[in-house]
């Protein structure tokens, strides 16, 4: 029987139960009967007969409608047929039909769902042609009264009141709001249509449903509430910050501001910080710290604090919002002022450790970005002056320098080191440099220059005064004066480059540079640095064997005379050190030379200059690196002898003794992780790190050379060896908010690494964890919200970091074209227009790092195998529900859409059917997909409607 024969089937059945005024169940029983299981009823339009029947007369026929209801609860029809045909009614001035239809809808409002997936696209649609429908029927209305002389009848008033009553239940019905929110995006030109009708009844009435149209319309995501784990209160006390800001200073001292403005912005996101909180804790941190340093540390943390901070506060400052741009303050600077100046235990500590008024020092900085007057700047400090007084009857002599008084002769200095750098090298110029080896003076200075964004024309500057040493020929080999002034210029040139080099962190960190100067191309090429390019010492020794003879007969016997040419060739002895040392150790293992040969070999090498020390340090440790235990005693000694001090005499040459205590400094940091790496046999980095974490349990705060050791501590034993101790801390911890607290720490100690880091916990860690059957108890709570909120934290900080390096290249006289984030961020609020919609969707085009996109991956394959094959509620499904939620509630923005993108089909479905329904809410489940793809919204509504019947 064909379609028709069966629609015509179908109206003898209702006119025969309208005749015989058959029951609900009659009827049901029959039309039933009537209509095959392979297609359903809405394939035969009995949706739009049982309407068409009912709306015949001036008002609604009752029974019908009944039969409607009772077919919608058989499902026989479904919900979106039903509300499609009856938003197509367009005979306004019929009352009673529209009261009849608008009474139907407020009955079916709280069981309105979906059963089979072709009904899931097409209730999106009806749903928000229901929105359009209502909107242009309150607008008949309210036309049709004002030709009354707004007098309406009692029906307009019935039906204006039934209006508002179904809008009440579609406002107050989160399944129905998550569907109009999903229709909005899937149909933009009904939505345009529903703007449109909205604007135009807005001006005819102001009447309270109005603005329940206003809430379905410009619905947001953030309107839909979901269960949150994490508590909304800040939390009184902070360890977040502090410790994160000491590893910030030790690995990107010179990073760019905009760097360090990105990370803290992602710290007050997660902390939920008010922006004079984040302030406040910000000076804290550093105040902190810098008063409890150690050595010459206090001066690169001055500096820190006293020129980068002000910097940091004026960037946050612009990108602020409800900033009063009319003050010529920041309100916010001026209250975390005020809860400094109740911390006076750290102030008292800081102002008698360096004898000055810290409080005056970091607000005469911040007066010249504007972020204070002078008029509070003195309400501030007199503050401060008063609480001073009660520290003079302790006479406490201070040991350290006024921080301010060094800090300020820093710039001065810097501009004429650029300047002179600019120059050809004078012998004047020479004892400058000299003088700026010590006390990592040169790092200093870089530091303050990456501040000010030169410190590219500082590096530039002095490769170029080192390119121009490094072989002397011509008239200038003629005058010994002048050939030592030129060797010690190329010496203390390097030296200067390689420790800012070690101390920025490593060749991925050093500014590049697109010149083919000799220290740009040693550090390509000849340096070994095994972390950041992998490569075999061996490649070295190939490169520089031609010179092996020459250089040998000159080790021998430096005083030798006339001197052979290649020793004003300074650049190819570099090159040739790794040659000779490795000749040597072969030769020494062979019986063929004496160590007695080798031991003056080494001395006369690093007598010549400093840097053929640091040269042949930086290959024997990436040689030792590669050799067993048992090879590794002749390197050894050699790699010893570089550090042991030199004949007095030599140490009594002019500047020698600056350079050659630098140059230990720098062959102690090259040697560490080598013999770190070789101690980690006898677990004697289990005690140290132990050690440093006592220090840090005991004070609740990292010191910077906690942050020192726990970076080497990184570097010798790998990111899992560190963040299996980091979790094993975590879950050891018996109290909530010492967990809380250890949990903060932990997150900034990943910040040595955060990427490998990250990396390391989602995909050995995590994964290690929910399939070992012994670690089970690590994953109950509270341990596994702790997990699951460092690894978010985790996962959230590395996209910022990437992000971050992306930005790092931009040039520093950019930096006056940030005015305009701001001004984006305090302008209107458009993202409940389609224009946003979209460029939300063009921003979550950018892509994951390979890395990480791997790492989640592999974790959300283990989370999909966990929830299909477990049948109940268990810990690990708890953790995976965790770890959502938390996803889900610190990260709202578009960032969030590259890592929806990788949840596998069935995972959240299958989740949903294992959870308690208590903790469920709709609001979580469309937080969970990319809406901003037609795959996602239909995914998304698919668990929606699951949830719904569930209830």
């Amino acid at each position: 029987m064909d379609i028709k024969n069966r629609q015509q089937n179908i109206q003898k059945i209702l006119l025969r139960a309208f005749r015989e005024r058959w029951p609900e169940y009659q009827f049901g029983i029959k039309i039933k009967q009537a209509l095959p299981l392979a297609l359903p009823a809405d394939a035969y339009n009995l949706t739009e007969v049982l309407l068409d029947l009912s709306l015949i007369g001036i008002g609604a026929n009752k029974l019908f409608l009944s039969y409607l209801k009772h077919s919608l609860h058989s499902h026989l029809i479904s919900y979106s047929a039903v509300i499609k045909r009856i938003t197509k009614y367009s005979q306004y001035e019929r009352y009673f039909c529209l009261i009849a239809l608008l009474e139907f809808l407020i009955n079916i409002s709280d069981t309105c769902c979906c059963r089979t997936k072709p009904e899931e696209s097409s209730l999106m649609n009806a749903i928000l042609s229901l929105v359009h429908w209502l909107i242009e029927l309150s607008e008949k209305i309210f036309l049709k009264i004002m030709e009354q002389n707004n007098i309406p009848t009692h029906e307009q008033k019935v039906c204006l009141e039934r209006i508002t009553t179904l809008n009440n239940r579609i406002v107050n019905n989160q399944f129905l709001m998550g569907i109009i929110y999903l229709a909005k995006l899937e149909d933009r030109e009904l939505y345009e249509k529903c703007v449109m009708s909205y604007k135009r009844i807005h001006s005819l009435s102001k009447e309270d449903f109005i603005k329940d149209f206003y809430q379905m319309i410009f619905n947001k995501l953030d309107h839909m509430p979901m269960k949150e784990l994490e508590p909304r209160c800040v939390e009184s006390i902070s360890v977040c910050l502090q410790p994160f800001i000491a590893i910030e200073v030790l690995i990107n001292a010179s990073a760019d501001v905009s760097v360090n403005v990105s990370k803290l912005l992602m710290i007050q996101k997660l902390k939920k910080y008010s922006n004079a909180r984040l302030y406040h804790e910000i000076i804290r941190s550093c105040f902190i710290t810098l008063c409890h340093v150690k050595d010459v540390n206090y001066r690169i943390w001055g500096a820190f604090t006293l020129c980068k901070v002000p910097l940091i506060l004026k960037q946050l400052h612009l990108q602020a919002k409800n900033v009063d741009e009319k003050l010529d303050y920041s309100e916010d600077v001026v209250k975390a002022f005020e809860m400094l100046l109740e911390c006076t235990p750290i102030l008292d500590l800081l102002d008698t450790t360096f004898a000055c008024n810290s409080i005056e020092c970091i607000l005469v900085e911040l007066r010249k970005q504007n972020l204070v007057n002078d008029d509070i700047m003195k309400k501030l400090v007199d503050r401060r002056i008063s609480s001073m007084g009660k520290l003079e009857k302790f006479q406490i002599s201070s040991t350290s320098p006024p921080i301010d008084k060094y800090v300020a002769t820093i710039e001065p200095t810097l501009t004429a080191l650029i300047q002179s750098l600019c120059e050809p090298i004078k012998p004047e110029f020479l004892n400058v440099l000299n003088t700026l080896v010590i006390d990592n003076r040169a790092f200093l200075l870089y530091s303050v220059a990456a501040v000010k964004g030169i410190h590219r024309k500082m590096i530039s500057g002095l490769i170029k005064c080192n390119e121009s040493c490094k072989e002397i020929s011509g008239e200038a080999a003629k005058s010994k004066q002048n050939i030592i002034f030129r060797s010690n210029a190329f010496d203390v040139t390097f030296i200067m480059l390689f420790s800012i080099m070690q101390k920025c962190g490593g060749i991925d960190k050093f500014p590049e540079k697109s010149n083919d100067y000799f220290f740009e191309k040693w550090i390509r090429d000849g340096y070994i640095d095994l972390q950041s390019k992998p490569r075999s010492p061996l490649s070295v020794v190939k490169m520089s064997d031609s010179r092996l003879e020459e250089l040998i007969a000159y080790f021998n016997d430096i005083n030798q005379q006339p001197s052979p040419p290649i020793s004003n060739k300074l650049s190819e002895i570099c090159w040739s050190i790794p040659s000779l040392l490795y000749n040597c150790i072969i030769a020494w293992e062979k019986d063929m030379v004496k160590p007695a040969a080798v031991k003056n070999i080494i001395d006369n090498m690093r007598s010549k200059n400093c840097c053929f020390a640091i040269v042949a340090a930086s290959w024997l440790c990436a040689y030792m690196k590669i050799l067993k235990d048992d090879e590794l005693a002749k390197p050894k000694v050699m790699l010893q002898q570089l550090m042991n001090p030199l004949d007095e005499s030599i140490m009594k040459q002019e500047t020698f003794s600056e350079r050659f205590h630098l140059t230990q400094e720098i062959i102690m940091k090259l040697s560490r992780s080598v013999l770190d790496t070789k101690k980690a046999t006898n677990n004697s980095n289990d005690s140290l790190f132990s050690d440093q974490w006592k220090d840090i349990t005991t004070k609740k705060w990292l010191s910077y050379e906690v942050a020192i050791n726990l970076d080497e501590i990184l570097k010798s034993c790998g990111s899992f060896w560190i963040m299996k101790n980091l979790v094993d801390e975590i879950m050891h911890t018996k109290f909530i908010k010492d967990m809380e607290n250890t949990l903060d720490i932990a997150f900034a100690i990943m910040h040595l690494n955060i990427e490998s880091c990250t990396e390391t916990l989602l995909k050995d860690i995590l994964i290690s964890m929910l399939f070992n059957k012994n670690q089970m108890s690590k994953i109950t709570n509270p341990q596994s919200k702790a997990l699951a909120k460092l690894s978010i934290y985790g996962i959230l900080a590395t996209i910022e970091s990437a992000e971050s390096s992306s930005q790092k290249k931009r040039p520093r006289e950019d930096d006056d074209l940030s005015q305009a984030a701001k001004m984006r961020k305090t302008g209107i609020d458009q993202a409940v227009s389609i224009e946003s919609t979209q460029n939300d969707k063009d921003q979550s085009s950018q892509q994951l790092k390979d890395s990480l996109r791997h790492s989640l991956q592999e974790l959300f394959k283990v989370f999909h195998q966990q929830v299909v094959t477990d049948d109940e509620l268990s810990p690990k499904i708890n953790f995976i529900f965790q770890f959502f939620s938390l996803l889900v509630q610190f990260e709202k923005s578009v960032k969030i859409k590259a890592i929806l993108r990788l949840i596998p089909n069935g995972l959240v479905m299958n989740l949903l059917k294992l959870v308690h329904q208590d903790d469920l809410t709709y609001g979580f489940i469309l937080r969970l997909y990319d809406l901003s793809v037609s795959s996602g919204r239909l995914s998304a509504i698919s668990d929606l409607c699951l949830l719904q019947n569930s209830k």
